[in-house]
């Protein structure tokens, strides 16, 4: 079985390219729309200078999960609007106004994340008046460890924008569940360019193609700074002695187990146990105890993820 998170070979990458292109380029290959259906279910007013987006989606009501984690968020005085691709019942309602969530959206589920961070900032002057704006959505679990010390950790370096993990596959990008914007970024033309001229494509190929792997680029080439809290190239060295056909893989998936117990790394990939298949297709087809990883190096309650995963529809997005 061919693993869709190993490096491209070189004919493949070229394959890709074109066919990512032709999509781009000529509507009547893919699905596009106008804009995205939404309602804001709740408003009111911001009290922080900080702002988060926070894109989720959810079967039946939303995961403990996901409220341990917009607590600490919240944590890192940040105004929280919440962005939601499915509908939100009235006990969840309740709940997310009850911790302190600023505004309530519910969204279509097209184009997950970007879409939702567009209407995000549409409702709020694209942050423009905020010190800074954190993109970031429920595909992982955590934080496994103090997230305050890894924000203060990675403003310390002064960079525009940052984010926790880094990525060379197609072009050099910042992975986007978790993606930090400070004033530098928020305050200028560029950046509500870029959202005013987002488009909406329901191919998820062409999203990751058009948007998630050129996001970062599209500020560097404006002159700005990245910086990413955990790096390809501390793992590279490691990753090519396993096995050299990994090259630039996702180590935020292959090197999960490294990443927690190494680094401290505050976030494990939801993908990791919730599916057998990217499990079992780690490095040499080692299925890693994950249980056992979080309880000796973490103090993050494992009862939220074991909860979602009784609970979880497994054909999530």
């Amino acid at each position: 079985m061919k693993n869709k998170y190993a490096h491209y070979a070189a004919k493949d990458l070229i394959i890709l390219q074109i066919e990512q292109l032709i999509k781009t380029y000529f509507s009547f290959f893919w699905k596009r729309k106008t804009g995205v259906n939404y309602q804001a279910i709740y408003s009111s007013e911001p009290k922080k200078s900080n702002l988060c987006l926070f894109s989720a989606f959810s079967h039946g009501n939303i995961a403990e999960y996901g409220y341990y984690y917009l607590s600490e968020i919240m944590k890192l005085e940040m105004d929280v609007v919440y962005i939601s691709a499915s509908k939100i019942s009235d006990i969840d309602r309740n709940k997310l106004i009850k911790i302190g969530i600023i505004q309530i959206i519910e969204k279509e589920n097209i184009m997950p994340d970007f879409s939702a961070w567009k209407i995000g900032l549409e409702l709020n002057d694209y942050g423009m008046n905020c010190d800074s704006v954190l993109l970031a959505n429920d595909s992982v679990f955590g934080p496994l460890f103090n997230l305050k010390d890894c924000v203060n950790e990675m403003q310390a370096r002064k960079s525009d924008f940052w984010g926790m993990t880094d990525s060379f596959s197609l072009k050099y990008h910042l992975q986007s569940y978790f993606l930090w914007f400070n004033q530098s970024v928020i305050s200028s033309i560029a950046w509500e360019s870029f959202w005013k001229k987002l488009k909406t494509y329901t191919d998820k190929k062409v999203v990751i193609y058009r948007y998630e792997t050129r996001f970062t680029q599209y500020f560097l080439k404006r002159g700005f700074t990245s910086d990413s809290f955990i790096k390809y190239t501390d793992f590279e060295e490691e990753i090519l002695r396993v096995d050299k056909k990994y090259k630039n893989c996702n180590y935020l998936i292959y090197m999960w187990k490294e990443l927690i117990e190494e680094k401290k790394f505050p976030f494990l990939k939801r993908s990791i146990v919730e599916y057998e298949k990217i499990r079992t297709m780690l490095f040499h087809e080692i299925n890693h105890d994950w249980k056992s990883a979080l309880m000796n190096s973490t103090s993050y309650p494992i009862d939220y993820i074991l909860k979602y995963l009784k609970n979880a529809d497994k054909d999530r997005r």
